[in-house]
């Protein structure tokens, strides 16, 4: 079972290695910066489509796993289907939390050195760390959940 997983902890892993690599680039000088000077209303656009895209993606990437249909999709399986499902899913939730890093990143180099791209940038590697794929959190997704009645007072 534990095999199933190499393919999203390193796809997890190739993130931070590409991540590393290009905040290194940059800050020794080998890429360059500033490429692109936006006028206020581009700045503007740009730092709003990384607040929304740090804010989504930290926000769906960190919560996949919870999501009711997604839980009984994966319950619902047998266990060899339903460890490819949460493969897949764990895939997706990295893509996603890596297409906000890289933006931030990017933006904050090449067009703009707004601390608003730094703090997203800070933000989304932060969400980054809590969406490791792990066996335990497979095996608390199939474990079937109770549903206690509420209490009416």
């Amino acid at each position: 079972m534990k095999t199933a997983l190499k393919i999203p902890r390193w796809t997890h892993l190739f993130v931070w290695l590409i991540t590393a690599l290009l905040f290194l680039a940059f800050e020794s000088g080998e890429l360059p910066t500033l490429y692109f000077q936006p006028d206020v209303e581009q700045a503007y656009a740009l730092q709003v489509v990384a607040v929304v895209l740090t804010l989504l993606g930290s926000y769906v990437s960190m919560r996949l796993m919870a999501f009711s249909s997604v839980k009984q999709s994966v319950q619902r399986q047998e266990e060899v289907s339903a460890l490819r499902t949460y493969s897949t899913l764990c895939l997706v939730r990295t893509l996603l939390v890596a297409i906000a890093i890289w933006y931030n990143l990017l933006v904050y180099y090449l067009a703009d050195f707004s601390s608003t791209f730094f703090y997203c940038f800070l933000i989304t590697i932060v969400a980054s760390l809590f969406c490791w794929p792990s066996q335990a959190t497979f095996e608390s997704m199939r474990a079937p959940q109770s549903q206690e009645p509420k209490n009416q007072a």
